[in-house]
């Protein structure tokens, strides 16, 4: 359940350390943010796709235009409006972040520069749980696992934060970190995602050193501490 404000306040102004490849944080005042890139390789192709598409569009509309063949651009004009959209489509993928900004007040998600579907913003007093589920979604391609970041409000109602996250790790690297800030203590809901911990990605040699530091610090504690 969420603390009160003055508990949450100190908690936004923690430090975060290692978010997963992908990911990064923001920390101003009293907010933290975490921002994920949209940008990945499956957008090379698609990028030698709209050059080609819209090079070949241009092409066709301007032999139209220098003929007189007003019939060409009619016919051109769907075929165009495609090319529109898998342009915006690239610009969405290369340019695009979303943005989860989270403050003692409210959970903030936005997507841009280009405007996109999927702006939230709850306050934290509403707030009951947040969790992740895994669903099937269908591509042209066949199917495929996203991982789907939901809050559930105090009324049991689901609100879905992020529709559709490609990797697991960012999934539950968000909702760990809203539910620290914010104060909300973890427990099960129904039809949460349960991670495999057989099949983990090994940890990075950073994070290895980090563990290593750790458990070196612990000790050393531990020894001051029995001999003091």
């Amino acid at each position: 359940m969420p603390e009160n404000d003055t508990a949450s306040r100190s908690s936004v102004k923690r430090v975060v350390k290692d978010p997963p490849p992908g990911l990064s944080i923001e920390a101003s005042g009293g907010e933290l943010t975490i921002v994920r890139s949209w940008r990945n390789w499956t957008v090379v192709p698609l990028v030698f796709f709209c050059v080609i598409w819209n090079g070949m569009m241009a092409v066709m509309f301007w032999q139209a235009l220098a003929e007189g063949q007003h019939e060409i651009l009619l016919f051109g004009s769907l075929h165009a409006a495609v090319g529109i959209g898998i342009l915006y489509s690239v610009l969405l993928r290369l340019f695009n972040r979303t943005r989860i900004t989270v403050s003692y007040r409210e959970v903030v998600v936005r997507h841009g520069p280009f405007p996109w579907p999927g702006k939230r913003s709850i306050p934290v007093y509403q707030l009951d749980q947040v969790f992740v589920r895994r669903v099937m979604v269908r591509t042209k391609n066949g199917t495929r696992h996203v991982f789907r970041l939901i809050a559930l409000d105090k009324n049991q109602k689901e609100i879905v934060l992020v529709k559709a996250l490609e990797s697991e790790d960012h999934a539950l690297f968000i909702e760990r970190e809203i539910e620290t800030i914010v104060g909300i203590e973890d427990r099960p809901v129904e039809g949460e995602h349960q991670p495999d911990p057989f099949n983990r990605n090994p940890p990075s040699f950073g994070e290895m050193l980090r563990l290593g530091r750790e458990a070196v610090e612990e000790s050393r504690r531990k020894r001051e501490e029995k001999n003091s």
